[in-house]
């Protein structure tokens, strides 16, 4: 029996797993069919509850050891190590316990750009039993989103609306949402920096520095 079989049993007592994703099972441009009346306004509410699961740092990082995630190969070192220093970054901004578990499992369903998704849509629900189920969600949103929405959202004056890989149209979130969502992809992007390519590192430095500075505090000293 592994670490976490013993997870299977708690499921039962949450939700089924979300419809209103966004991600396909390989990480892919395909759209799950849970996707297709994604035209709902929707809020994440990940800035404003803690996780709550009762698992302790050294079991949910076990469980992503039992996903290979330090198998998997991610902008020049392990997906654990990069999943670990996005982590790091976002807790050195301040960020709650749903953020920084956010962040710690931000890339385990694959993102826009990184296609090597360790878990499915249908491990869904065996995640919100290792973090909780608002840091899942934000998880689950950071991999479907399409950037240039979340770039166009943290403008001056502009509505919360993001895009997302498989939704029928944009959603609507709430500015705290935004937030939580931005913070994480501002870790994401400042933890590779140092390995980028000179060319991937300024063909986005405007829209990161902008997006700093919606951000403020250190998320704008540090970028």
């Amino acid at each position: 029996m592994t670490h976490f079989q013993h997870i299977s049993g708690a499921e039962s007592l949450l939700k089924p797993a979300d419809t209103s994703g966004c991600l396909g099972a390989s990480g892919d441009n395909r759209a799950p069919s849970d996707l297709r009346d994604l035209t709902m306004t929707e809020t994440l509410a990940v800035t404003h509850a803690e996780a709550t699961t009762g698992l302790d740092r050294d079991q949910i990082l076990t469980f992503l050891k039992e996903k290979g995630v330090d198998d998997v190969r991610h902008s020049g070192k392990t997906l654990l190590d990069h999943l670990l220093g996005v982590e790091e970054i976002v807790a050195r901004w301040g960020a709650d316990e749903t953020v920084r578990l956010g962040a710690l499992f931000h890339s385990i369903y694959g993102t826009e750009n990184f296609r090597r998704a360790v878990l499915r849509p249908t491990d869904r629900t065996t995640v919100r039993a290792v973090i909780g189920e608002n840091a899942e969600r934000l998880a689950w949103r950071f991999g479907s989103l399409r950037a240039e929405s979340l770039f166009r959202a943290a403008q001056p004056g502009a509505d919360p609306v993001l895009a997302f890989r498989g939704a029928v149209a944009p959603i609507t979130v709430t500015v705290g949402d935004l937030r939580a969502i931005a913070t994480v992809y501002a870790a994401n992007w400042l933890e590779q920096f140092d390995r980028m390519r000179a060319r991937s590192r300024a063909g986005r430095m405007v829209e990161m520095r902008e997006l700093a500075d919606w951000l403020g505090g250190k998320a704008k000293q540090d970028i």
